[in-house]
């Protein structure tokens, strides 16, 4: 019983490990398309200016 437990404790502590890097990469991912757009936009107003 014990045993059972405790590998359902590493399983669970596998699984928020996976959980909380596949997150971190989607909010990557996110970041860089915001930083995209926000570029993108400065360009804009860049150009606008001259």
């Amino acid at each position: 019983e014990e045993e059972s437990k405790e590998g359902w404790e590493n399983n669970k502590r596998k699984k928020d490990k996976n959980q909380q890097e596949a997150t971190r990469k989607d909010n990557n991912r996110k970041e860089i398309a915001i930083g995209r757009q926000q570029g993108e936009v400065e360009k804009k107003k860049n150009e606008t200016k001259d």
